[in-house]
């Protein structure tokens, strides 16, 4: 598979995002909550795993840097799984959480992405 570069994408590093892996499930939520979805742990465990799968296959970018576990009932990242449990095996109803040093609290994660290109 070749890049817009015409170089083989499969060898190169891919490029590092880094994104908060609670954050990216923030922002899923987020935007499921707008078009009327809710989700479970395990549920938002596979989006964001299917995310980091798919801008790394297509795009060669790595979106998080958190680890991922290959569990009974499929791919789990710990900092999710841990953040969300205590909604079992229902919907969850809140955001995940990251401890900020700057406010020294609890705050909920965020991920900030690039503002949208507009059309030319």
């Amino acid at each position: 598979m070749k890049d817009h570069a015409n170089t083989d994408v499969r060898t190169a590093e891919p490029r590092r995002l880094g994104y908060s892996v609670r954050g990216l499930a923030n922002w899923i939520l987020d935007h499921a909550e707008t078009v009327g979805y809710r989700h479970t742990n395990m549920g938002i465990n596979k989006l964001v795993y299917f995310a980091v799968e798919a801008f790394l296959v297509e795009r060669n970018v790595l979106l998080t840097n958190a680890k991922m576990e290959a569990w009974e009932h499929g791919p789990v990242f710990r900092e999710l799984y841990q953040s969300f449990k205590s909604y079992g095996n229902g919907f969850i109803g809140g955001r995940a959480k990251s401890f900020s040093t700057a406010s020294e609290e609890f705050e909920e994660a965020k991920i900030h992405l690039p503002p949208k290109k507009k059309p030319s």
